[in-house]
């Protein structure tokens, strides 16, 4: 009788060690989920028309990057989203679009910036692409790719950021 129960109790013990192995797998692998791969035009012209009707600004060639920073979602993270905006200020082909109100974030970097900084408040913005922290790249003018600030992949998403940008 002893031997039967320990095949089943190995048995049990695999099994049980395949799914504690797979269910890590499938959570802690690093999967690019957040970020939308965007191939239409639609995007980038509605971008585009924003930036024209509310900041009288045409959008050119030389952006790549255009970074928005909201007060929605996981505040930590748009703290660490903001630190790496500030620290790309100087690069003349990046666009910043602040829609945080300045309460939970510290905005003192952006405001004596003389870089392409524009200011709006949410009730402004009709595009819900626009609503949320992100990285938005730019190539040829689409949106080529879009990664939006989540704290389930902030340090990828940090990492993925100043990679492209670099």
């Amino acid at each position: 009788m002893k031997k039967l129960h320990i095949p089943i109790l190995c048995f049990w013990s695999v099994l049980i060690n395949l799914g504690v192995l797979l269910l890590v797998l499938t959570c802690c692998t690093e999967k690019n989920t957040t970020t939308e791969v965007h191939k239409t035009e639609n995007q980038y012209d509605s971008i585009a028309d924003y930036l024209k009707r509310q900041h009288q600004y045409a959008l050119s060639d030389s952006i790549k990057t255009i970074f928005i920073l909201t007060d929605i979602g996981c505040m930590p993270c748009n703290k660490h989203f903001s630190e790496l905006m500030s620290d790309n200020l100087s690069n003349s082909s990046s666009l910043f679009l602040i829609l945080a109100s300045g309460v939970n974030l510290d905005l003192s970097s952006f405001n004596s910036s003389k870089s392409k900084v524009f200011y709006d408040r949410p009730e402004n913005i009709t595009n819900i692409f626009l609503k949320q922290s992100k990285a938005i790249f730019i190539k040829h003018h689409q949106v080529d790719t879009s990664i939006i600030i989540e704290a389930r992949q902030i340090d990828w998403q940090l990492k993925t950021i100043t990679n492209r940008i670099k």
